[in-house]
């Protein structure tokens, strides 16, 4: 198996950055989502229901592993991904993220890269995301609708 370019290159961030020196990170949360595979457009859309945990690393980056499941499937996918938020740990712009990292599908390993927007403040932050699954022979455009929850 090949180590994903995108997740060793945050990684590389994490240590290399002089944010890696602050001492406060961000919060832990958890999110319920609802989504679907573009790829083939929108004639045939196949819902999907997922799970993802932000586990803070940094104030600006997270460890973001999630589950996903398909109707008629008993696991569609798996992903462990990293993400971070690249243009401001707070304020107007800190809502945006992207990551990327390996998801284990029904259909082999494939790399996995994301990119979406979180409601920044209150008890419940809806979010959306937009994620490409790439293998060689070839690659998924996934959308997910959710909402995340701040547990810390």
């Amino acid at each position: 198996m090949r180590t994903s370019p995108a997740l060793l290159f945050l990684i590389a961030c994490a240590f290399s950055s002089p944010a890696a020196g602050q001492s406060t990170t961000g919060r832990l949360s958890v999110g319920g989502y609802m989504g679907t595979s573009l790829t083939d457009g929108l004639r045939e859309l196949r819902p999907r229901f997922g799970a993802r945990v932000a586990i803070p690393v940094r104030r600006w980056l997270q460890f973001y592993p999630g589950l996903e499941l398909e109707p008629g499937l008993a696991l569609s996918q798996a992903f462990l991904d990293v993400r971070i938020t690249p243009l401001a740990a707070r304020g107007p712009w800190s809502s945006w993220y992207v990551g990327g990292g390996v998801a284990l599908t029904t259909y082999g390993v494939r790399q996995s890269l994301v990119t979406g927007a979180q409601w920044p403040r209150g008890p419940v932050r809806p979010f959306f995301e937009v994620q490409l699954l790439h293998r060689f022979d070839n690659g998924s455009l996934d959308m997910h609708l959710g909402l995340a929850v701040p547990l810390s």
